[in-house]
């Protein structure tokens, strides 16, 4: 049997041992990570995002036989609004801190490509609208022949306004046709 010093010996090591951890552990990881989590954040958006026009109406994609393959022949297709503002809004998103998706880079700018009857100024990018209302991720950008286009610039905030959204055209023919609204 153990003499009442050495208990009181064992009791009071024990007792040092667990406040030494359970004090130190949260104040010093906790100041850890919001030393290393706050510069992630400030990186992760560039400049403010205002939307100064949001997409109001379906717009209906006509259909267009892009092929061969036979995969590339896509059928008329309607998009709902909020199919339209996911897409729109995840590519202002990414535009406004500076990143891009997938090989071709997405968001990019529409560029030379011809006018579209919408209206908008002459800044603007095209993002893909998938036909199954995902927001695009960076994945084959085959079988998606929708984009919706926005108008940006660029000041204290990443101003960016719904254009619309427009289609691949068929070999020879325009490189998109507008989705008019319904």
């Amino acid at each position: 049997m153990r003499s009442p010093t050495s208990l009181l010996v064992c009791m009071l090591l024990a007792g040092a041992s667990f406040a030494s951890v359970a004090w130190a552990y949260p104040t010093e990881v906790e100041t850890q990570l919001v030393k290393s989590v706050a510069p992630s954040l400030q990186a992760r958006a560039r400049l403010p995002l205002k939307v100064g026009h949001d997409p109001g109406k379906p717009s209906t994609c006509p259909a267009s036989n892009n092929g061969p393959p036979a995969a590339w022949n896509y059928p008329e297709h309607t998009y709902t609004i909020n199919q339209i503002k996911k897409a729109f809004l995840e590519g202002a998103k990414l535009a406004a801190a500076e990143k891009t998706v997938g090989n071709n880079n997405y968001p990019h700018d529409y560029g030379s490509n011809p006018p579209m009857p919408f209206d908008c100024g002459k800044s603007l990018m095209e993002f893909p609208i998938q036909l199954d209302g995902h927001a695009y991720d960076g994945g084959d950008i085959g079988g998606i022949p929708d984009r919706v286009l926005f108008e940006y610039s660029e000041g204290k905030e990443f101003l960016v306004k719904y254009c619309g959204v427009m289609r691949h055209g068929p070999p020879g023919g325009p490189a998109f046709l507008p989705c008019p609204e319904t």
